[in-house]
């Protein structure tokens, strides 16, 4: 027996292929529209003198058009997703996309490799070495397309996880409007059920499952909080630019903000440090992340003007940059959490940041100062011995 939604799936999978509407191949094989669209829900599957019209309409095979079933189990996806890491980080943007490519055209239906594939080559692109604008805009769109057929495709498992990927995407090509949108499918839960589960999990006797996921989440949350107060930096930086300089025009600020803005002199630039401040503490209480509030920093002291101060918090990433272990090993908080690349995948993706940091055009203002001097020094070093 012919199965329903599997067919389905692969009529609506080749139709958008070929980017025509359900009305267009209706009319091409002689069904309603409606027809078309029992097919693609599976409701219904089209009767078998149809097989040939169809396949000629979507310009595939009798035997692709019956033999697109084929799903990954989640231990072989898992295994792919590991094997094209390997490749992206070892040999390249270039060989990692390339087998993408084929297990795509071996599980054409499959919207979770859909999603594996496209979300390792946006994560990856640093990696090419063909990285002209051109280029990266052209892979980011190939993205796109591959997330939008996931997000459309009602696959409860990946639909979210390829809209909020849909969304960073649109956003990076400057297409806001486009992001927006893609947030708005997103459900806007009320509850978390990470909430509840940990003390579900503890009732049951489940210490160390509760542990874990507390552990996991916890990693999670700072790693969200940590991104949340950079945005508010850079948020009250804009301002800036907006404002006409006059303090009783701007919003009230708090005591702290108070303090540093007598001591640094401009509300926008005291509440960016402020916020910038609080996420470096965060990173160096719970040993996460790459440094990324001290960067920050630098960048809010360049702007500013202060360049002294740019090349010293620049020295501050450095170091914690190159202090930074490949995965959470020895930490108190997150020793169990094991990264997706491992040890080794790490320092290659590290050593291409070691490289790549000397050449940014935004610190070249430090050239000069010591600490910046003192800071590329230790990055070449490192890169050198990776």
């Amino acid at each position: 027996m012919m199965n329903k939604a599997h067919i389905g799936q692969t009529i609506l999978f080749l139709r958008k292929g070929r980017g025509i509407t359900q009305e267009q191949l209706a009319a091409m094989v002689g069904v309603s529209a409606g027809a078309v669209s029992k097919w693609e829900n599976g409701n219904s599957a089209p009767d078998i003198a149809l097989l040939a019209p169809l396949a000629r309409a979507l310009h595939t095979s009798l035997d692709i058009l019956l033999s697109f079933q084929r799903e990954p189990s989640e231990a072989e996806a898992g295994r792919i997703k590991r094997e094209l890491a390997d490749l992206f980080i070892h040999q390249g943007y270039e060989a990692g996309e390339a087998r993408g490519r084929a297990y795509l055209e071996e599980y054409p239906t499959s919207f979770r490799l859909k999603y594996i594939v496209a979300a390792l080559n946006e994560m990856y692109l640093m990696m090419s070495e063909l990285d002209s604008p051109a280029f990266i805009e052209e892979k980011r769109r190939e993205s796109l397309a591959l997330f939008r057929q996931v997000a459309d495709s009602g696959d409860g498992d990946y639909r979210h996880a390829a809209l909020f990927s849909l969304a960073h995407t649109q956003m990076v090509l400057e297409n806001y409007q486009a992001s927006e949108d893609a947030l708005k499918e997103l459900p806007q839960a009320f509850f978390d059920p990470m909430t509840l589960y940990p003390t579900l999990l503890m009732r049951q006797g489940k210490h160390k499952e509760a542990a874990n996921l507390c552990a996991k989440k916890l990693l999670h949350d700072l790693t969200q909080a940590n991104l949340m107060l950079i945005v508010m930096a850079n948020s009250a930086m804009a301002e800036e630019t907006e404002q006409t300089g006059n303090p009783e025009e701007t919003t009230e600020a708090t005591e702290a903000v108070k303090a540093i803005e007598a001591a640094e002199g401009g509300q926008p630039f005291a509440r960016a440090a402020l916020y910038l401040n609080t996420a470096h503490q965060l990173e160096e209480m719970f040993s996460i992340g790459l440094g990324s509030a001290a960067y920050n920093l630098s960048r809010l002291h360049l702007k500013a003007g202060r360049l002294e101060e740019a090349a010293d918090w620049f020295a501050v990433y450095a170091d914690r940059l190159l202090a930074a272990g490949y995965d959470h090993e020895g930490s108190p908080y997150f020793g169990d959490i094991r990264l997706e690349v491992d040890p080794e995948g790490q320092k290659v993706l590290r050593k291409k940041l070691f490289q790549t940091l000397p050449r940014e055009e935004e610190f070249q203002p430090l050239k000069g100062f010591p600490a910046y001097g003192q800071a590329l020094e230790k990055l070449n070093a490192a890169a050198a011995a990776l």
